[in-house]
Formats: structure tokens, sequence, C-alpha cells
């Protein structure tokens, strides 16, 4: 994954400065804020209608990966808490659309201690002191931010851990060959319910799993999610709405810095653009559209104190990320997703503090 690979390349370079680890803190913030629990999951099928051979191959990996209990079969732990939904007035993908309207909020509203005066401080922590033993084994704490949001007509206090490896799904791996955890399962929502004070764990993996094959796993997986004290938590009453959005395609934050002859190997030049500012190249390499860009240190800080955007090749990339002038940066097509509610997100960069640790 990309900001796998950046952190990497920072580790290696010789010419680590403070300004870089100002940029992961900014870097993680948005890059974190969403991936997978903000899109539309894929499709696949019907797991009711497979063959039994089939389904015997997908059971066997879900019991080895310890999400589905050996004494029942996939079809009747999806049957059983799908009796719960049912029960409840909703269907598998209302959990997932309350999951991505959560995780839209959380990242895109300003709510942080707006709604109490209590200091709940760090409610994660008994969550944390709860997951099961030898949870993110060999993991590290990429980082952990936490803001209140209002969900259902609820308050919630809400703690988001990102994690350096990933939960994989292995219904989805079964059908997907490009598939892989980081997709949706590197991090984890500590949620309480500041009303109620009830709180739940959900591992980021699930909701999505929930939504796309019912599989909350089996009571005896560590990473189940409880349908009924998730529905609770959440004040969930019935059929969920998706949040409106506004979608803008922008410059993503940039990776490298590599010299310009290894980001276009295998590349085709669509477009190529000079000036004082910069030397940018628009490419396509397989089906992405990329922006490869030495800038000319002096001009742009120049521009720093009286924007923070310019844009190139018809996209906005923000001056404040650049953390190279020597080589050149990679930037590719990047989907920014904003509430049609608000967008607090300027206000938040500064009170959502990560703790960012690398390892």
């Amino acid at each position: 994954m990309f900001y796998y690979n950046f952190f990497i390349l920072i580790l290696v370079t010789s010419k680590i400065k403070i300004e870089i680890k100002i940029f992961i803190r900014q870097c993680l913030i948005i890059i974190n804020s969403g991936r997978m629990s903000v899109e539309s999951l894929p499709q696949y099928p019907n797991l009711f209608t497979l063959s039994n051979d089939e389904l015997k191959e997908i059971e066997t990996d879900c019991i080895k990966n310890g999400h589905l209990d050996p004494k029942i079969s996939l079809l009747d732990q999806i049957s059983q808490d799908a009796q719960i939904l049912l029960a409840n007035k909703i269907s598998k993908e209302d959990i997932y659309i309350n999951h991505r309207n959560m995780n839209l909020k959380f990242n895109n509203l300003d709510k942080f201690d707006a709604y109490t005066t209590t200091d709940h401080g760090e409610h994660h922590k008994d969550l944390l002191r709860g997951l099961p033993v030898n949870f993110g084994k060999n993991w590290c704490n990429r980082n952990t931010v936490t803001n209140e949001i209002e969900l259902n007509g609820q308050k919630l206090r809400i703690t988001r851990c990102v994690w350096g490896g990933a939960e994989e799904c292995s219904i989805e791996k079964h059908f997907s060959k490009k598939y892989n955890g980081y997709d949706r399962g590197d991090r984890d929502w500590f949620v309480t319910n500041l009303t109620t004070n009830e709180q739940i764990w959900i591992p980021d993996l699930l909701p999505a799993q929930v939504g796309m094959f019912g599989f909350f796993q089996s009571p005896c997986s560590p990473y189940r999610i409880d349908p009924i004290k998730y529905i609770n938590v959440m004040g969930i009453n019935g059929p969920i709405t998706p949040l409106p959005i506004i979608k803008t395609i922008v410059w993503s934050f940039p990776s490298g810095p590599m010299k310009k002859e290894s980001w276009l190997s295998g590349a085709t030049i669509i477009k190529e653009e000079k000036n004082d500012l910069y030397d940018a190249t628009l490419v396509q390499k397989n089906d992405k559209i990329r922006m490869v860009i030495n800038f000319v240190e002096h001009q742009i800080k120049s521009l720093i104190p009286t924007t923070n955007h310019i844009e190139i090749f018809g996209k906005p990339i923000q001056l404040k990320n650049i953390f190279n002038y020597n080589d050149y940066l990679c930037y590719d097509e990047y989907e920014n997703i904003k509430l049609v509610e608000g967008d607090d997100t300027a206000k938040m960069e500064s009170k959502m503090k990560p703790e960012c640790i690398i390892c």
C-alpha cells in the first residue's frame, strides 16, 4: 500500500527532517480517514447459491482464521444473525451504511468535546484492554484519533486506531484476487454512547463483511460484532439512509521522492507542463492516472503565506504537503468525499491529534 511504502522510504532516507514528521501527521489524518469505509462495496455471488463444494472451501478458510465456529455451517450462522436484523426491521446493508455514515461524520464534522461537560478521557482504554490475546501481534499503531459525532440521534465518542497490519475476510479473499486486508481491515473503532455509556469495539472489517455477506462471524470469534449490541449503541431504529455527499477528484498526498525516469518507467505520457513553479508530467500506468512532478522550492514557498492550493492538470494540490524539492514526487488521482451537511476538516486538523508510531 502507498502509505506503508512511503513510511519505508522515510525510514531509509538519509535526510530525515523535522518537516517530514509534520508531514506524516498531516498525511495520516487524511490518508487514514476512510478508504473502503466510505466507498461502495464490491458485489460478490450470493453465498446461498454456491455449490456445497465451494461453500466447504470457504468454510474451511473461515474456521482456520477463527471466524467461524466449526460446529455450525456458514449459512446457518448467517441465517441466525439475519433473524436478529429482521426483528429490528433492518438489512445487512444497513449495518454497512451506518458504518459508512459514522466514518464520514467522524472525518468531516467538528463535534469534539461538544456534547458533554464530563471528561470521558481515554474512553477506549477499557475496550483496548479487552481485546483478544495476541491481537495485532507484530503490528504497530500508526495513529489513534478521537472525535465525537451525532448519529441516529445518539451522541457518540469514537476513537479510531489505525494499525500497520490488517485482518482479512476469508470469504472476499475466495472471490477476489485483487483484495487484501488493507482495503478495510487495518483499523478499529472504539465507540461510547455518551447517553447510555454503552461501549462497543468495531473491527473495520466487520461492517463491510456484514454488508457483503451478512456474516458477523461466530460468537467464538474474538472479532465478532454482536448485532444486538451494535444496534443498541448506534441507536438504529430502522433502515439507514446514506448521508448525502459531494465527490471531487483531487491529487492525493505525494509519494516518493524518486528520479523522474523511475516514475515514468512503463507509463504512457499524456501531457507535460513546465513553468516557474514546477516540471510536471501527466501519465497513465496500468489503470491509474498519475502526475509526476518536481517543484521549484523558492517559488512554491513564496506562495505558501498567501495560499495553500494550486491547480495542476485541472486538479488541486496542497502546497503544505510538498516534502521534497530535489527529486520527483508522484500524485495519484484521489476521490475526495465531503458531507453536504458541512466540512469542518480544517478546524479538526488542530484538534484531532494522532499519536503516530512507526516501527
